[in-house]
């Protein structure tokens, strides 16, 4: 939340209450039944949904412009997807990962000023390991691939576009 003033100043502030309820599902799929060429190969994911909500504090309610509305950074739902390689005999491993976060608040208005929606985000993420002797293992991680826009609204007007960008990295580690 932001406290009113000449200059913006961003805090923090708890409700007297919140509730948050869910539904997680996961799945695992080998792929080998399809044919022998997939063998190696799985497909792993993850759905959640979240409804919650917060009950303001008296001192509060006068400040914040949402009487009533869900927690700030929560979103109302998650996916998660991952297709995976792994080659056991080679001691080598690549996961290609892809996640989806709902559309949330993320900054909660005041003075009757509207919430901060940030738009939902897409996140696509590879991830490759190899062991390269019995004490060393090689690993390639390049995030956030497709880099895309991260915009926020306030009633459908755009007040922030950026982007988070990629990074990649490559890592040994030794294991003793």
């Amino acid at each position: 939340m932001f406290v009113p003033g000449v200059n913006r100043i961003q805090t923090f502030s708890n409700a007297m209450a919140a509730e948050n309820f869910g539904l997680e599902l996961e799945s695992r799929i080998g792929l080998r039944k399809l044919n022998r060429i997939f063998r190696r190969w799985s497909i792993l994911s993850n759905l959640t949904f979240i409804r919650s909500e917060i009950e303001l504090d008296e001192k509060s309610k006068g400040i914040q412009t949402s009487q009533q509305r869900p927690l700030q950074g929560q979103a109302p739902y998650v996916v998660n997807f991952q297709l995976q390689y792994d080659r056991p005999l080679w001691d080598f491993s690549a996961t290609l990962l892809y996640s989806l976060v709902g559309e949330r608040i993320s900054e909660v208005g005041t003075n009757n000023i509207p919430d901060t929606y940030q738009n939902p985000s897409h996140q696509l993420d590879f991830v490759a390991s190899k062991a390269i002797s019995k004490v060393w293992t090689v690993a390639l991680k390049a995030k956030n691939l497709l880099d895309p826009a991260i915009e926020s609204f306030q009633d459908k007007e755009l007040v922030r576009k950026t982007h988070n960008g990629r990074s990649i990295g490559l890592n040994m580690t030794a294991i003793f």
